[in-house]
């Protein structure tokens, strides 16, 4: 009778110290990418087994009151993945579709509790890189306070249910707004740029780091703007297209503000005026223009309600024809866009 309730306490000795807690991700889940973080709970020299995957990548091991903390990242092939935790016999199995639209959370409610001990450690987290990973290599400017590591400047320290990456505020702009106060005037102007209209600055900014100054996600002369504007990308390579010189020396932003303007276009002034800032020798002029009597500006087009400008025979941006022209000189093409004989 002896020998069996010394062997019950030698079992139950042995099963608790070889448990094994999965803490994150579930132990059967659907990812969109082809790695995933693994963090357990488990005995001193845990391990993760590759039954089914490219691989398991060993992070790092805390200890916290005698618990010791495993985190690893696990590299995924297309279809089932399967990892066993030794000692424990712990089994994983995770199904990665890259078609899939199900994205997995870490920050489920239920866990933070455990995770927080160590992620708020020193009230600095330095942590959440391990799991958030940015190739700096690559960034030029950083975001000040991911730069100074301050994560809980702009995201919430615990779990919040339907809060997009538990953003401060109610929105990223409205997070974006507490240091940038630029915002609270653009969103009063008459003509607002689509993304700043609808309120949301990441379409062009990383929050985090970039290559490009104003941590803009692309190069921002031209190809943080062609990335929606895809008509104006198809004109720049189209055999014979003669791009305007200030669009392609300066780029976008000389004329048109990628915020908010009072003008249309998001033009910085009066169409008129913003051309007449390059060309000073047409400041002032009223007529003259292409030929003597011709008016130039403020006016009415013929049949229309718009009033005449520079952009009314030449298009701002660039043209297969001479001068910019909509259309050629040839036979009066370009007289007959207004002028209906």
């Amino acid at each position: 009778m002896k020998c069996v309730l010394w062997l019950l306490l030698f079992l139950s000795w042995t099963s608790s110290l070889f448990a094994v807690e999965v803490l994150t991700p579930a132990l059967r889940t659907v990812v969109k990418k082809d790695a995933l973080y693994l963090v357990f709970k488990g005995p001193v020299d845990s391990k993760v087994l590759v039954k089914k995957g490219v691989g398991a990548v060993f992070i790092r091991k805390d200890s916290l009151a005698g618990v010791y903390v495993f985190h690893y990242l696990l590299k995924l092939r297309r279809g089932e993945n399967l990892f066993f935790i030794d000692p424990g016999g712990e089994r994983l199995k995770i199904f990665y579709k890259h078609s899939s639209p199900v994205f997995y959370s870490y920050h489920r409610k239920g866990r933070e509790k455990e995770c927080l001990p160590c992620h708020n450690r020193d009230f600095v987290p330095s942590r959440c890189v391990a799991c958030h990973r940015f190739e700096k290599d690559t960034a030029v400017y950083l975001h000040g306070p991911f730069y100074r590591k301050r994560c809980f400047s702009c995201h919430e320290r615990e779990y919040q249910k339907g809060k997009r990456f538990f953003v401060l505020g109610s929105s990223d702009f409205d997070l974006c707004m507490r240091c940038h106060t630029a915002p609270l005037v653009w969103q009063d102007m008459l003509y607002q740029h689509g993304p700043f209209g609808a309120r949301s600055c990441t379409p062009c900014h990383d929050p985090h780091q970039a290559k490009y100054r104003f941590l803009l996600k692309n190069e921002p002369r031209l190809e943080v703007c062609l990335v929606c504007h895809r008509k104006k990308a198809e004109d720049l390579v189209r055999s014979g297209y003669k791009v305007h010189p200030i669009v392609s020396a300066k780029g976008c932003t000389v004329c048109h503000d990628p915020h908010a303007s009072d003008y249309p276009k998001q033009l910085y002034d009066k169409p008129y005026n913003v051309c007449v800032g390059c060309h000073p020798k047409f400041k002032g002029r009223k007529r003259g223009h292409p030929v003597v009597a011709h008016p130039i500006v403020g006016v009415y087009i013929p049949g229309t309600r718009k009033k005449l400008t520079c952009s009314s025979c030449h298009d701002p941006h660039g043209s297969v024809y001479d001068s910019l022209l909509y259309a050629s000189k040839a036979g009066n093409r370009i007289c007959i866009w207004c002028h209906k004989y």
